[in-house]
């Protein structure tokens, strides 16, 4: 009877537990969400605060000379193909462009689904502050983030960064939006095509490096090959040269013999 209660006791206590750990998770997965969305609204938010910034007759709408006033003047960009490629990526063939539509444009941007290795990797590359990768790490600054710096929302930079310098708060707002506006940079580090590129490298050099071998060692048999030949020539000549002195002294102890001769018969005929 004692294990029987024992056992019944075990498994309302693990059943317990198992709705104690449920709701535990359900409480964080309901904390997560709401961060998530309070994120979210405050990136749009913060969209339509640019939008409001780039609107200077305030009409409701930002027209392409509004636009083209803030990559000349904020940006100081003067190229005319990236202009025409800055205002293309904005406007997309809109001339004026509402609260929503700059919204929806976000929504659909590329920056705006940038993880923190992303930003990480643009604030490094594109912004130029490495120095400041350790505390955009600490506070997982992705791309929902972004609209936020752009607008350096209740000084956030300082406040939360904890960046006081004025150079590099500025910099910091214009790369942001810059980047939320226009979307990523045409050249940015892509960390796949740069291994690939590298991976490509790595095999042309190692084929060089093989054929080099290969034509050292072919030149080494050709160079070997040369000099038995010179060897066999060497050999070849010597041995006619003994052959030659072998017939000269044949032809020597031939004439040797006949004088032998001859002079055995001279004295024969004379006895």
């Amino acid at each position: 009877m004692f294990w029987v209660v024992l056992t019944v006791f075990y498994f309302m206590h693990c059943s317990v537990l198992a709705k104690d750990n449920l709701n535990i998770q359900n409480e964080i997965d309901t904390r997560i969400t709401n961060v998530q969305t309070h994120q979210f609204k405050s990136s749009l938010d913060a969209i339509a605060e640019i939008h409001k910034v780039l609107d200077d007759d305030q009409n409701g709408a930002v027209d392409s000379l509004e636009s083209e006033d803030f990559i000349r003047e904020d940006l100081s960009i003067n190229d005319g193909d990236l202009e025409d490629q800055k205002q293309l990526s904005l406007h997309q063939g809109d001339n004026s462009i509402s609260v929503q539509d700059m919204q929806n444009n976000w929504l659909n941007s590329e920056v705006h689904n940038w993880t923190t290795e992303d930003v990480e990797l643009w604030l490094k590359d594109v912004v130029g502050l490495p120095q400041y990768l350790p505390i955009f790490r600490k506070n997982r600054v992705d791309g929902n983030f972004l609209p936020r710096l752009a607008l350096n929302t209740d000084h956030l930079i300082q406040s939360q960064l904890g960046i006081s310098d004025l150079q590099h708060k500025n910099k910091l707002i214009l790369k942001a939006m810059d980047v939320v506006l226009f979307g990523p940079p045409t050249v940015f580090y892509n960390p796949l095509k740069d291994t690939l590129l590298a991976l490509a490298i790595l095999v042309a050099l190692s084929g060089l490096f093989f054929s080099t071998v290969q034509r050292r060692k072919a030149q080494d048999q050709i160079y070997k090959m040369i000099e038995e030949v010179d060897k066999l020539q060497v050999n070849e000549e010597k041995f006619l040269e003994i052959q030659s002195e072998l017939h000269e002294a044949e032809k020597k102890n031939d004439t040797v013999v006949k004088e032998k001769t001859e002079l055995g018969e001279k004295t024969s005929y004379g006895n």
